[in-house]
């Protein structure tokens, strides 16, 4: 069974311990040294192995991607087409207005479809409100932190409570 790569690693920083130790007390060291080139080679295989595994999780990144972009596409589409819906019943609705072929007890029917006029009502909110002025009833509060500023503070020495920044390390690849 292969070795895992922290296994290879660590028998790698054992096998060098132990080349330290017998130059130090002057014994032969390329049994050691031909070991740790075998070990070497086992790591470079894994490195080799890993490399092939992310090349293929960033062709899978890519199709999932695609996806992603085909999925925009149909949004869109979506979109167009709900709008052509709402655009033909803005029509349907003027036409039966205007001729009154339609009312609230009025239907006007066709081979596919009955059609009558219903009511709905909604709040419109007058684009020169004055929100402060609003009872807090009326009101939602939304607090958002500001990580970016919080970030800058505590890098310039400031002390934020209940903040601090974590240092983290990743592999790059080119």
């Amino acid at each position: 069974m292969s070795k895992s790569l922290f296994e290879i690693t660590g028998t790698i920083a054992n096998v060098e311990n132990m080349i330290e130790s017998a130059e130090t007390l002057g014994e032969d060291t390329q049994e050691y040294k031909d070991y740790l080139e075998t070990l070497f080679g086992e790591l470079q295989k894994k490195a080799n192995n890993i490399d092939f595994f992310l090349d293929s999780l960033e062709v899978k990144q890519a199709e999932i991607l695609a996806i992603a972009k085909q999925y925009e596409e149909l949004a869109k589409t979506y979109k167009k087409k709900a709008t052509t819906i709402d655009n033909s019943k803005k029509r349907l609705l003027s036409l039966f207005e205007t001729t009154g072929l339609v009312g609230e007890k009025k239907k006007f029917e066709t081979a596919y479809h009955s059609y009558y006029l219903a009511k709905s009502y909604t709040l419109e909110v007058s684009p020169d409100i004055n929100l402060e002025s609003l009872p807090n009833d009326f009101k939602k509060i939304k607090i958002e932190l500001n990580k970016i500023e919080i970030k800058k503070a505590i890098s310039a020495g400031l002390t934020v409570p209940g903040f601090f920044i974590e240092e983290h390390k990743r592999v790059q690849r080119r």
